[in-house]
Order: structure tokens, then sequence, then C-alpha cells
């Protein structure tokens, strides 16, 4: 849920963030010598919590890619910091569709998310009938193989939890943009689907609940 503010008070939130960003901006080009930093994530589209983290990308020319979660002015950071040369393969970055940049030193920024968005709108590789239904097996397999009701088999429950989601994703022909971004697309847009993967998220104690959601998945 997102921050609902009186004006006067979201003038000063605003102030707030502004002045927040700011400093953060200079705070990653003195330690991080970034040239280019784009902010995603809730910070971005304005729908953080007190709890949201602040998701920001930087690249600096020199160096090795390293993502470092720290704490800047009160506020969580999940930062990610890369080379310069990475910039060119803009499907790496699909995570930062739409975001803004903060920093443009190289007056590179909006041309590297021009690109970010002409990968996003094209799409990822259709998948074939064949590759379709290797999935589906899959899905079957570790269903079953979840059930074993042993340390192992619980392991595996969680797993496909997880590898599902993003399972369903590419059997739709959609990139998979993280959780947050999917679980809402689901309920936008699959509302049964949503339905069943917010029962299967409850936890294993019903199989019936995995079952309609691997099921959902067959009808892909």
């Amino acid at each position: 849920m997102g921050v609902h503010l009186h004006p006067g008070k979201k003038r000063g939130a605003m102030m707030e963030r502004h002045i927040f960003l700011a400093n953060l901006t200079k705070h990653l080009q003195e330690t991080y010598q970034c040239h280019t930093i784009l902010l995603y994530g809730s910070y971005q589209t304005g729908d953080f919590t007190d709890e949201s983290d602040v998701d920001v990308i930087g690249f600096a020319d020199g160096g090795e890619s390293q993502n470092k979660v720290e704490t800047f002015n009160g506020r969580l950071l999940d930062l990610w910091i890369h080379e310069s040369q990475e910039m060119e393969d803009a499907e790496k970055f699909l995570k930062v569709h739409e975001g803004t940049p903060l920093l443009d030193e190289k007056g590179e920024a909006q041309s590297f998310l021009s690109r970010i968005e002409a990968v996003f709108l094209e799409g990822p590789p259709q998948l074939t009938a064949k590759e379709k239904q290797f999935l589906k097996d899959w899905l079957i397999k570790m269903k079953v193989r979840s059930r074993k009701g042993d340390m192992e088999g619980r392991y595996r429950f969680h797993w496909l939890v997880k590898e599902s989601l993003e399972i369903y994703f590419e059997m739709k022909g959609q990139w998979y943009l993280g959780p947050k971004k999917s679980i809402q697309w689901l309920k936008n847009y699959d509302k049964e689907g949503h339905r069943k993967y917010d029962k299967l998220l409850e936890g294993p104690g019903d199989r019936r609940r995995l079952d309609a959601w691997i099921d959902h998945l067959q009808k892909l």
C-alpha cells in the first residue's frame, strides 16, 4: 500500500525526498565514482512504504560489478554498481524499465533507457510447444517430489513456489520482472491465477493449493 498524505504533508515529503535523492547522488558519485545513476522501484513510482528500500543502479568506469546493501540517511539502499561497458547489454537491466535518471554526466542515460524500453516491448523469445511441454512436465515432477514428507520434500515445495511464478511468465511469453510486479500483473490480468497463487503462498499445509496452481499452469 502506498503513502497517502495531506497535501501540505505531501509537499513536505516530496521536498524531503528531493533532498534525500540529491544527497544520495552526491554520495554515489564520491564513493563509487558513478557517472550514471538510475532510480527504480517503489521510490521511483511513489508507492513506497516505511519498509521499502531504495533501489538504485549506478555505472562507473573500471572496477567490478557489485551489489551493496547499506543504510544511507536512515533508509536502506539496494544498490547495484556496474562497469560502464555493461550498459551495452540492455536486456540485462530490464528491472530498471521506466527508471528515472538521477545523474547523467555522459549524456547516455536516456538512450540506455530507450534501448531497455525497446527490448521490453519486443518481449522475450517465445517458447515452442515442445519447450512449453517440458516445463509443464517439470512442474508435475516437482509437485510429486515436494510431497515426500521430509526436509527435502519441503525444500522442493518452496523451490517450486518460487520457480513456478517465473515459469508462468515464461510460458505466457512475457518478461518476469520480479515478484512485486509479477503478483500485481496477476491481480490485474489473471484474477483466477492470482487467487490460486495467493492461497499457495499460505504454505504447504493443504496439497490442493499446489494442485490448483500447477493445474492452472498446465492450461497455458
